[in-house]
């Protein structure tokens, strides 16, 4: 049987999946997706770049003075997220900055799924206590594993041992 020429459109390579329902299920509550793209980050490895916006509904509109505040500015923010698809991700957001009129002060949009005193998500604080909690990984190997700096990891495993002290030490027990 003679072979059947190829058309051009069966020469070209399938395109790619989209991995939409990855990170639609990797992204956290309140995020609005507007791009993804793949970037270097400083040591020139990829990286996964989700941007986008918080929902306009997240935040208080009040000040402390009663008064409802308004849109000053805009602030890009850059968390560290968990890996997808094997690959470290970041969240690049704009959150908003409120200006009170009435007393001047001004305020960042919160976002609740940021953790406290670091530029990490709460996702990837989970699955760093995790890793720290269950393996006898070195600092670096879980700073390796998630992206972001061992340092980071040594700040929260003294925060996770210091919230189990804390939790022994309420619970009765005696050493």
């Amino acid at each position: 049987m003679a072979k059947q020429p190829r058309s051009e459109s069966d020469m070209q390579p399938a395109p790619a999946e989209a991995d939409t329902c990855i990170e639609d299920s990797c992204l956290p509550d309140g995020f609005v997706l507007h791009n993804t793209v793949v970037k270097k980050d400083k040591r020139g490895r990829d990286e996964l770049c989700f941007e986008g916006m918080l929902e306009a509904g997240i935040g208080n509109p009040f000040c402390d003075c009663g008064s409802k505040t308004h849109v000053n500015n805009k602030a890009v923010i850059k968390l560290r997220h968990i890996r997808v698809s094997g690959m470290p991700s970041v969240i690049i957001l704009k959150r908003r900055q409120y200006l009170c009129p009435k007393c001047g002060a001004t305020r960042m949009q919160e976002i609740p799924f940021k953790k406290t005193g670091h530029l990490i998500t709460l996702a990837l604080h989970q699955q760093v206590c995790h890793l720290l909690a269950n393996s006898f990984a070195t600092y670096a190997h879980i700073a390796d594993i998630c992206g972001i700096h061992q340092l980071t990891v040594k700040n929260i495993e003294v925060e996770r041992l210091q919230e189990l002290s804390a939790a022994d030490s309420g619970s009765g027990k005696t050493s």
